[in-house]
């Protein structure tokens, strides 16, 4: 995972690709890039996918967080219906419009902001993360620090990777410009609960998207300490979102109107 943004730092044609960043000709209609440096980007539903046919009254309506050190309950989350994964996507679709259009370098001050904020409650969110998935207190202290310094990164290198790049063509001018997709959606693994969000996030809304996340069962505190961390470096409201929950509310994501999941 180091290793994947230090790739980007040296290829900044291709920094965001995977992250919702579309490729275009300056004198061409626009053309998504599906495939750029081994990543696919594909749309956000495969054909003849069904809906879920589980009833809601079915579906379990919270879950329990236990510690895996002690076998103890930690927390109890309210699992996001359809409806409200449907609004966090439509909240973050309107967010967008005012997003998108701030210039890379408005974008990258937020991001310097965060990695603040990150390193200002790194004991309280390394607590977290070793209560809900059991990682040792040392590893956990330094994942937060590599989410502050990708942050940092990003709010550096961002504008720069975004810039329009001269491409040589028989017309008079062309360049490639780089273009937000929308709304993007992820599903997320518990084993580094706040990297791997900081991973897909920081990049995405660098390049000018919105993101709704549903983080692992597992590990909902941890995301929703980085949802609050983004909160308090002022970001938008509607801008990243955390939307708790299990298979269903993954479902209802990835059935919803977001640009890529």
């Amino acid at each position: 995972m180091l290793g994947s943004i230090l790739r980007f730092l040296r290829v900044p044609t291709q920094a965001f690709q995977p992250y919702g960043v579309e490729a275009r000709k300056g004198y061409l209609a626009r053309t998504p890039w599906h495939r750029v440096g081994g990543f696919r980007v594909t749309p956000k539903k495969s054909p003849g996918r069904k809906p879920s046919s589980e009833k809601p009254s079915a579906r379990r309506r919270s879950i329990t967080v236990i510690n895996p050190a002690t076998g103890q309950p930690l927390a109890t989350h309210s699992i996001a219906s359809v409806a409200q994964v449907r609004a966090a996507v439509e909240k973050a679709r309107i967010a967008f419009r005012t997003w998108s259009r701030l210039a890379p370098t408005d974008r990258a001050a937020y991001l310097s902001h965060l990695a603040e904020i990150l390193r200002k409650h790194r004991d309280e969110y390394a607590r977290t993360m070793t209560l809900e998935m059991g990682k040792v207190i040392r590893e956990a202290n330094a994942e937060v620090e590599k989410c502050a310094w990708a942050a940092d990164v990003f709010a550096k290198e961002g504008p720069r990777f975004l810039e329009p790049e001269p491409v040589e063509t028989e017309a008079m001018k062309a360049y490639i410009a780089f273009d937000p997709r929308g709304v993007l959606g992820s599903i997320m693994p518990w084993n580094f609960p706040m990297w791997q969000i900081v991973r897909f996030a920081v990049p995405a809304l660098m390049a000018g998207n919105t993101a709704v996340v549903k983080p692992a069962s597992a590990s909902p505190q941890s995301a929703l300490n980085l949802e609050e961390a983004f909160r308090e470096a002022g970001f938008p409201d509607g801008t990243f979102q955390v939307v708790v929950g299990d298979r269903s509310t993954a479902s209802a994501l990835i059935d919803s109107p977001v640009s890529l999941v």
